[in-house]
């Protein structure tokens, strides 16, 4: 079960799907606010959903720096 900011994260994620995202750009656009050095919550919050997506055809892979990919195949 995705919690609500699991979803607001998987949806971003979605819309985005394929395109390298900056961590503070995700934070900004799911909290709604500057990361300002809460970069623990995002982490989890990735985390998480990295889990929940296991064996469904879709991974968000760790690109260069801080930065995520949300794609097709397992990681």
């Amino acid at each position: 079960m995705l919690t609500p900011k699991d979803f607001a994260l998987l949806q971003y994620f979605v819309q985005n799907e394929g395109r390298t995202l900056d961590r503070d750009v995700v934070y900004e656009k799911v909290w709604g606010r500057s990361m300002a050095g809460d970069s623990q919550a995002l982490g989890s919050a990735v985390s998480r959903l990295r889990k929940k997506l296991t064996g469904c055809g879709y991974t968000i892979s760790g690109g260069y720096g801080n930065s995520y990919c949300f794609e097709r195949g397992e990681a």
